[in-house]
């Protein structure tokens, strides 16, 4: 994830120690379809890790006392802080269909809660074109090219204002994943000095979503 705040740690961090996520969110993906039976947006979810919580809530300067709980003031504050995103962020989601990676526009309608001790937040991407789901399948995949951040789909998935559509997850093969970061960082052609390896797409799981033609 590089929104502002992560980009600022990430860039501090040597090449191998980032052969590990540092930061664990929790994903949930909604589809959502408009009145003509068209995938127009794609709302996320992200509940973010215990430790990621405490050091984010310590930056921003909320919950002082540790206690878990928030005002209503600064419940305000947290909203939309991770989603003020650097040029080129593709927010950590790809999106395929017929081959083709879909533009997604940029977040909208952030929201954000502290619930017991994690930082929950979601936003809403739409579509450049709203997309006729009749002819093909959707393939999503949640993930940090850089693998700074792992990503899983513990929060579900559901489909909003559509019938007649079935949803399957394909999890990753971790253990090639694990042996490309090896032969990437540590093989006779690693450059892992100067250039960690784009390997976070290797560690994601795969949300596939095809639809009934609308009667």
């Amino acid at each position: 994830m590089k929104h502002i705040l992560t980009a600022l740690a990430f860039s501090i961090l040597p090449a191998p120690a980032l052969a590990h996520p540092h930061v664990f969110i929790d994903a949930g993906i909604a589809f959502i379809f408009n009145d003509a039976g068209q995938l127009s947006a794609i709302q996320v979810q992200w509940a973010y890790d215990d430790f990621y919580t405490m050091v984010q809530l310590d930056d921003m300067g909320l919950d002082g006392d540790g206690d878990g709980i928030i005002t209503v003031k600064e419940q305000e504050k947290l909203v939309g802080f991770d989603t003020q995103w650097l040029d080129g962020f593709e927010g950590d989601l790809a999106v395929i269909f017929a081959d083709e990676k879909l533009t997604l526009g940029p977040p909208t309608s952030a929201t954000a809660e502290l619930s017991d001790g994690r930082l929950l937040t979601s936003h809403i991407r739409h579509l450049e074109t709203p997309l006729d789901m009749a002819n093909g399948s959707i393939a999503l995949r949640a993930f940090d090219p850089t693998y700074y951040s792992a990503y899983t789909l513990d929060l579900g998935a559901e489909v909003l204002n559509r019938d007649s559509c079935m949803m399957e997850q394909i999890p990753a093969d971790l253990g090639k994943a694990y042996d490309l970061v090896e032969n990437l960082l540590y093989g006779s052609n690693s450059n892992a000095e100067n250039d960690y390896p784009a390997v976070g797409e290797h560690f994601a799981d795969t949300l596939t979503l095809s639809c009934e033609p609308s009667s």
